[in-house]
Order: C-alpha cells, then structure tokens, then sequence
C-alpha cells in the first residue's frame, strides 16, 4: 500500500473512531460550577504492629455548608491485599440538609444518614448527636484507668526541605501518657508527630477560610472534643488513636489530656506532610489469656496492649508470621502518614455534592 493510501485510509478510520465514540458520549454536566476548596491528599496507614496496613487517596471538596471526600483505599500488607479488594467511595455531607450520603462508586449504590449518624466519616471523628457525652464503655465500668502522666511538648527542629512542591519547615510533637488501673497496672503511651509546614500564601488561606467554615458549622450541629488536634493530626488517624486510647479514659482524665491546645499555637503554617507514631505498653486491664484456637481467635481492642497483641498473633496464619509479631514488639502500636499532593480553589460541578442518578438506595436511617 503507498504512503498516499495509508493515509487515505488511516484518515478515513480516525473519522469512524470519532464517530462512534460521538454516539457513545456522555451527556455533558449542565450543573453550574461554584468555587470550591479542593484538597488532595495521600495516606498510608501502617496499621497495627506492621498488621493491616493500607493506602488512600483523598479527594475534598469543601463549600460553606457541604462537604465531599471522595476515598480509593487498598490494603497493602502481604496477607489483606489478597483477601480484601480495593473501595472506591464517597462522602457527602451536606450541612443545609442535615444529612450524610455514603456513596459506594463500585456498586453505584448509596446509603442517608442524619448529620452523625453514619457512623465514622473520612475526615471527622465520630461522635454522637447532639454533642453529649460518649457514653461510658463496657471497660471504663469493669476497668478504669487513672492518668497519672500527661506530658506534651512541640519543639520546631530548624530543619526545612521541599515536600511536593512546597517549601516546609519541622516540628516535633511528643506526647507521654500513663495511666493506672485499680491495681496499679500501668498502660504507657507515646504519641510522636512529626509535621512539616508550609507558610499560608493567599491561595492556601482561600482554602482553609472555606473549610474553617465549613468546620465550625459542621461543630455547631456536631460537636467535637477533639477539635484542637484536628489541625495537626489527620483525622482518620485521630479516630483511631482516640478510640483505641482517648476513650479508655474517664471524662474527666480525657478532658484534661486533651487541654493541650496552647502549646499547639506554636505549629506555624499549613501541615503537608504528617507521620504519627503511637507507642504502647503495659498490663493495664489485661485479662489472663484463656487457651483457644487461635483460628477462632478475634481482635482484641479492649485488653490493654497485651490483648491487642496476643489478639494479632491469634489471627495470623502460619509460625512465620507469629516470629515476625515477635519480632515487632518494640514498633509502633499504630503508625500514620499524611502528604498534601495539592490544595487550591476551583470551580466544581454542583452535581458532586448531591447522590448521581442512577445510584440505588440501600439504608437509609
């Protein structure tokens, strides 16, 4: 074929490609676009001992009184990654209803909860309607603890380096607790964050106003405890730790815990880059390990670092991995890393804020 055919011909495909990808075309969005704060974020969850670690890539779309994130998660650990699949999922919350959507992509199905009423959501810690008091668990009746350490500190190291594009400085924050149940078992914890900050330029502030709004409406309905350390520590990692530790304690002992925001003044600039250690140990409210087969063993949260541990080790799945549990005692309980990708105002579709059609109700509370 001549050069002149083979361009005849290749010309005529391209128009029959173009043509049926015409006919396959989507319908354009016709919903207006509004200024949105939009904010991309990369998460790696270490997991427990090294155990269920995972990734995330967050997408946020903040307004004054709606709010999506927008989550693709995979475990990556050696076990999980072959038995759980891949979410792809979606959070909405929109404040001027008084209601949550949680959007699962894959199934293109959804569930309508009231504002706290789904549940824990990416980015906001669970908490109960109304703003009261979590009501006491099952341990803080069979197994208080008592603080007897509260110590934290925030030294800025002088180091600086590029992260993504942004020019950043460090911090380090430390947090050393202890508390004591009525035996005087201790259960020690050290909660190390290391953040790297950026100066706020005018697009940065453009965003966080927008999600401060946001925030401060989204607290007025529901109310949160731990909103002074929202702004240092991711939040998915903040619902761990204070599930798994914060809520141990008494109300009064987790108030005081959590008095800590002056010192937090001293974190200049925006976070791009957070990691988060937890270290624990201790017997406090462990109860003796009764013999069973490991196969039928479930993950203990409610026994101290010793139940969480033994726990772990009952669910693994042949000698090698129970060495390698062995092997980690001096890691940490929980490890946690946030990067910034990028943060800046754009116009978005207001489509993303509301369920697309087509998408099956499947709860609705």
């Amino acid at each position: 074929m001549t050069r002149n055919n083979l361009t005849k011909h290749g010309g005529l495909l391209a128009v029959l490609v173009l043509g049926a990808c015409a006919q396959q075309q989507v319908a354009e969005d016709a919903t207006p676009k509004t200024p949105t704060a939009v904010m991309e974020t990369r998460t790696t969850n270490l997991g427990f001992k090294g155990q269920f670690a995972s990734e995330a890539r967050l997408t946020t779309q903040t307004r004054a009184d709606m709010q999506r994130i927008d989550t693709e998660h995979e475990f990556t650990g050696a076990i999980m990654k072959h038995l759980v699949s891949g979410t792809s999922q979606a959070h909405i919350t929109r404040l001027d209803k008084n209601l949550l959507w949680d959007l699962d992509k894959k199934e293109k199905s959804y569930s309508e909860c009231p504002l706290g009423g789904c549940g824990a959501k990416p980015g906001v810690v669970a908490l109960p309607q109304g703003g009261e008091s979590r009501p006491d668990s099952a341990k803080e009746e069979s197994c208080p603890l008592k603080m007897v350490k509260n110590e934290f500190d925030v030294k800025e190291t002088g180091q600086t380096r590029v992260v993504n594009g942004f020019d950043t400085r460090e911090y380090l924050l430390a947090w050393d607790v202890v508390a004591e149940d009525t035996q005087k078992r201790k259960a020690i914890n050290r909660l190390t964050v290391n953040v790297w900050t950026t100066p706020e330029s005018d697009a940065i502030k453009a965003v966080l106003n927008t999600q401060a709004t946001f925030e401060k409406a989204y607290l007025s309905k529901v109310a949160s405890e731990y909103a002074g350390l929202q702004r240092v520590m991711p939040q998915e990692a903040l619902a761990i730790v204070s599930n798994f530790f914060f809520n141990t304690l008494s109300d009064a002992d987790r108030k005081a815990l959590l008095g800590v925001g002056q010192k937090l003044e001293r974190v200049k600039g925006f976070p791009v880059s957070t990691k988060i250690e937890w270290y624990a140990s201790g017997d406090a409210c462990a109860a003796p390990k009764p013999k069973e087969d490991k196969k039928e063993s479930k993950l203990d949260l409610q026994s101290g670092v010793g139940g969480l541990m033994s726990s772990l080790a009952g669910k693994l799945m042949d000698d090698k991995m129970n060495k390698e549990v062995e092997q980690s005692k001096d890691k940490p309980v929980f490890g946690f890393v946030q990067e910034v990708k990028s943060i800046k105002m754009e116009g978005v579709h207001d489509s993303a804020m509301s369920v697309p059609a087509g998408y099956k109700l499947v709860n609705r509370k």
